[in-house]
């Protein structure tokens, strides 16, 4: 459940969030919009709140009949959602499966009719399935054996976004011999893939030239007319949070280490603009109008000064992850594993090396650290990286760091809108205010030399 003091004050888009959390009355609403599906009950397991302007939600049913067990919500204030319904529909594959939630001001498909990716079932309808990728992927492994048989499950699917799915196919051999070999297939809505291709294959082609201290999960197929992509899993455990938070586990060096060697790729991809970062920096503001108004003055404060002391252009750009953070690491006795480069860029080291040290923070106070332990972690992370050859600007990775906070540790403490997040948001406030006041003191000092 979420409350008033989650949500900004005034918003129309509030009143139907309120309402899609309280499962009851969430189950009740489906129920007398789609009484053929027999909906038994229904909660919300993702969301993504951008205050004054929409709320996208991922709702887990449970039905006595089809359609299945996901369906998405956009939510939007009264006076848009019939024009957002009838664009919904008119771009969808399956327009009997979108319809409107009129109690909570929302526009609802069950998934796969997700309108902005109108190839999704290509994906996860096992009759596509059957004809338009085992049939390839089993002609990729024929040498292993042949597809007997396969099961599919949905591990993670993002409204508007992606969807990502785990296939697991039998394989038989020519002796009888049964075993397992699992992908992991990708559907983007359009323009949300990145540069994800082009980073792997810069990765395979240095690999081949000279050591690479990290693996990644390999394109295996690639189905541009269907909207897909496979890959193969990554090898190890994700990452822990405890080990890389504890000083005593050579975790977070071993990353270090791999992260450095990924910057030392050459590479040619997207540059990252420096006027993107303004602009997502006035769209961070108005997602802190929830905080009390001292917490929303220091967060102002923050970005004016972060306006005002922006580095210059960096003359190093480097092959850079660009969402570095522990889910995206894989962790095995032998290597470290990058996984997902969907936002990968050409940028300066420091963006990678700043967003783990958001993360390390974020993570931090999620744990219960002490402001002390969170700076030794911080710490011993930068020193790592430096040690294992990278190179670092500290001004530039001060200036990251509180960024990073802003735009990706802030901003998913307040819209995911996860329980105990208001008091981590209060934490990073105060971390953003003390570097950013650091930022204005070194800017001073510059000036007067």
């Amino acid at each position: 459940m979420i409350s008033e003091r989650d949500l900004c004050p005034d918003d129309p888009v509030a009143p139907g969030l309120l309402a899609a959390f309280d499962s009851a009355r969430l189950t009740a609403s489906i129920r007398a919009a789609k009484p053929g599906w027999r909906v038994e009950s229904a909660r919300v397991v993702r969301s993504k709140y951008k205050p004054y302007s929409k709320g996208l939600l991922t709702v887990s049913m449970a039905c006595a009949s089809e359609p299945g067990t996901f369906l998405a919500l956009r939510l939007l204030p009264p006076d848009k959602v019939a024009d957002q319904f009838e664009r919904a529909l008119s771009a969808s594959a399956s327009p009997q499966l979108v319809f409107t939630l009129a109690d909570i001001n929302a526009v609802a498909w069950a998934f796969p009719a997700d309108y902005r990716m109108p190839q999704l079932a290509n994906l996860v309808d096992r009759a596509k399935q059957a004809s338009l990728v085992i049939p390839e992927l089993a002609g990729l492994i024929a040498d292993e054996g042949r597809i007997v048989d396969w099961t599919s499950e949905v591990v993670q699917y993002a409204p508007e976004q992606s969807c990502t799915i785990r296939l697991t196919a039998i394989l038989e051999s020519p002796e009888g011999e049964r075993r397992r070999r699992t992908f992991y297939g990708k559907h983007h809505a359009a323009g949300e893939a990145g540069d994800a291709a082009a980073a792997l294959a810069a990765i395979e082609d240095a690999r081949g030239r000279t050591p690479v201290a990290f693996a990644t999960a390999p394109i295996i197929l690639d189905q541009p007319r269907l909207g897909l992509q496979w890959q193969a899993p990554a090898h190890g455990q994700q990452a822990s949070l405890d080990g890389l938070l504890d000083p005593a586990d050579p975790a977070l060096r071993r990353v270090a280490g791999a992260v450095a060697s990924l910057h030392a790729i050459p590479a040619s991809l997207t540059q990252r603009s420096a006027r993107e970062c303004d602009a997502r920096l006035d769209a961070r503001l108005k997602v802190a109008g929830c905080l009390d108004r001292e917490s929303r003055n220091a967060i102002a404060d923050s970005i004016r000064t972060l306006a005002r002391t922006q580095p210059a252009p960096a003359s190093r750009l480097r092959l850079c992850h660009g969402d570095l953070h522990p889910k995206n690491l894989f962790i095995s006795d032998e290597q470290i594993t990058f996984i997902d480069f969907d936002t990968a860029c050409m940028a300066p080291p420091e963006e990678d090396v700043a967003s783990f040290c958001a993360a390390l923070i974020y993570h931090g106070a999620i744990a219960g650290l002490s402001d002390a332990e969170i700076d030794t972690a911080v710490r011993r992370w930068t020193d790592a990286y430096v040690s294992a050859g990278g190179q670092l600007d500290a001004g530039r990775l001060a200036w990251l760091t509180a960024f990073c906070l802003i735009d990706e540790r802030l901003y998913r403490c307040l819209t995911r809108l996860k329980p105990g997040r208001r008091a981590i948001a209060q934490r990073l406030v105060a971390r953003v205010a003390a570097t950013t006041s650091n930022l204005r003191a070194d800017s001073s000092l510059a000036h007067a030399r």
